[in-house]
């Protein structure tokens, strides 16, 4: 019986594979990490061929650390940096471009233009989300206006948009599936949150077409069958890195950290001081991968959101264990160091 969840946790600067066992420990897993590209001083970019060869890679690494075949695979999450985007051609699919990162502020510009205007209220409201350069909407129009051939490829239907996710996900069922999760398509911030679609409107002002953005569902749903593996295995969870992390751990207490950083008790020790909240640490600290395995499960019927937090144990609680004068005054230091660093970047 197929009993094991596999798990592409896709980052900023490299690629890991996490194999999980039906109680949702992790047995196995790989990881490698991809070359930066730095053009310019405000250009940060991602070869994606590297990053899809790399993920399937890590998950045949890992498959042959847990001594395991693709046929004991029972379904595959995936969890991604945000923002990240790139226009593809549907036909060949290759990339027409590298892959603009969330860290890239080329369009500073254009972003600080849109929140000067009267229509930012507006963005602001619908999407829930400030007006950065990496707003998806921008990387779009830098390829329409930048790359050579990338605007006709989109009049004509034969290149298409997405992040990351979408991107494996179309590579990975053969390009029969073009969706992102809201999580991923909330953090781009061109949705419009309340009604759960595309905000049309902001790609009608910035001039670019909605049209090869890709399909929005749910984070536990079928994104298709890969058979990238040798066998065919279906993709039933996509989550964006940090909504993956705070699902893993119950998502309904605040408080809760994961990651590298949870592993430091003196780290953990000042969060809870100096927010006067009690700090929760996972027992799985690899918390971005968990998310996206639960999720997987959930859409197999595996799991039930209630079950959930069964298997987010706390490994350790870190409570408040600071006066409240000396917390006051630590504050007031760090809302000056706040004021003294802004504008200190220019676009």
């Amino acid at each position: 019986m197929k009993q094991y969840i596999m798990v592409i946790d896709e980052g900023t600067t490299g690629t890991r594979a996490i194999i999980f066992d039906d109680n949702f420990q992790p047995t196995a897993q790989s990881y490698d990490e991809f070359i930066q590209y730095t053009p310019n001083e405000n250009m940060v970019e991602h070869d994606a061929m590297e990053i899809y060869e790399k993920s399937v890679r890590m998950c045949q690494n890992a498959l042959e650390k847990a001594s395991l075949s693709a046929s004991d695979i029972r379904c595959i999450g995936i969890t991604n940096q945000r923002n990240t985007a790139l226009l593809w051609d549907k036909k060949t699919g290759e990339p027409l471009y590298h892959a603009l990162v969330w860290q890239d502020s080329r369009m500073g510009e254009a972003s600080n233009a849109i929140r000067e205007s009267e229509f930012f209220d507006e963005l602001l409201e619908v999407s829930g989300k400030n007006v950065t350069p990496h707003l998806d909407v921008l990387f779009l129009k830098w390829f329409l206006d930048n790359v050579e051939g990338a605007r006709e490829k989109v009049e004509s239907g034969e290149a298409i948009f997405g992040t990351i996710d979408t991107w494996l996900v179309w590579k990975l069922t053969g390009g029969k599936v073009h969706a992102t999760s809201f999580s991923n398509a909330s953090s781009s911030g061109c949705m419009d949150i309340k009604n759960e679609k595309w905000f049309s409107r902001l790609f009608d002002y910035v001039g670019v077409p909605e049209s090869v953005f890709p399909k929005i569902k749910s984070e536990s749903d079928d994104y298709g069958m890969t058979d990238v593996f040798g066998v065919p295995i279906p993709i039933t969870g996509v989550i964006a890195d940090q909504q993956s992390a705070l699902f893993a751990q119950g998502c309904t207490k605040p408080g809760s950290i994961d990651g590298g950083a949870s592993e430091n008790n003196l780290l953990a020790q000042m969060i809870a001081d100096y927010c006067n909240a009690s700090v929760l640490r996972p027992e799985s600290v690899e918390a971005t991968s968990l998310g996206a395995a639960l999720m997987a499960a959930m859409y197999m019927g595996d799991i039930t959101l209630d079950e959930v937090e069964r298997v987010t144990a706390s490994d350790a609680v870190f409570t408040p264990n600071m006066d409240s004068r000396r917390r006051e005054e630590e504050y007031k230091i760090w809302k000056e160091a706040v004021t003294r660093s802004l504008n200190w970047i220019k676009h």
